[in-house]
């Protein structure tokens, strides 16, 4: 892929004047998303000098949305520098399936960022999938499962139109109630309150039969429009 040149890139000293413009002006989470945050060799820094600003509302939290790839090496460097959690996409456990989608054979590091960024104590840890029609929604109760038994949420995502080559269709998107529908056939689901101007619907699950929920009870999340 062709990299934008260096110069078009914000600098350090450049991100942290905006960020601080905002924080100064009341915004209390700042959370670090692309492309890929972690391909920022500074990205230590960055999670840093945010998470040392201070507005009226006190010290911002910081936050990610990352593929994980890279949380194995960092993720403790990055909790001290004040990283408080991160979202982690994930859209298959098929390591071959993994490596159709992201076109790298990378599923263990990806795995291996999940536990280090758990071990760091950031939480609570959620998992992004998005499901597409004929590729992997096959794989939501696995998916599921695999999140409750980290103790983490799992946030369902509904395939949005932002591909610049115009290959979208809404035929093959995978709308929030299609997995919904697909979710309940194995789990009972109970809404959550207090979802407000939200974009995502939040679920308590348990297994189907258990009177009470799993100890370290998940939630899945789906984006509706």
């Amino acid at each position: 892929m062709p990299w934008l040149p260096k110069a078009n890139l914000l600098t350090l000293d450049e991100l942290l004047r905006i960020v601080a413009v905002a924080v100064d002006a009341g915004v209390t989470e700042v959370r670090l998303t692309g492309g890929e945050p972690l391909l920022r060799p500074d990205i230590v820094a960055i999670v840093g000098g945010i998470a040392a600003l201070e507005g009226p509302q006190g010290h911002p939290e910081v936050s990610m949305t990352t593929n994980g790839i890279g949380l194995r090496t960092t993720a403790g460097a990055l909790a001290e520098a004040g990283l408080t959690r991160v979202n982690i996409s994930l859209d298959t456990l098929r390591p071959d399936r993994f490596k159709q989608l992201s076109r790298r054979d990378r599923f263990d590091d990806t795995l291996a960022g999940i536990a280090a960024s758990q071990a760091a104590g950031m939480t609570p840890l959620k998992l992004n999938t998005v499901l597409m029609r004929g590729i992997n929604d096959d794989e939501p109760i696995d998916l599921l499962r695999y999140a409750l038994d980290l103790g983490a949420e799992l946030r369902f995502i509904e395939q949005m139109p932002l591909d610049a080559g115009h290959t979208w269709t809404r035929e093959g998107m995978i709308t929030a109630d299609e997995i919904q529908a697909a979710v309940e056939r194995s789990f009972d689901l109970t809404p959550l309150p207090g979802r407000g101007a939200a974009p995502a619907e939040r679920f308590e699950v348990r297994l189907k039969g258990r009177t009470r929920p799993p100890s370290a009870s998940a939630r899945w999340a789906s984006s509706r429009r």
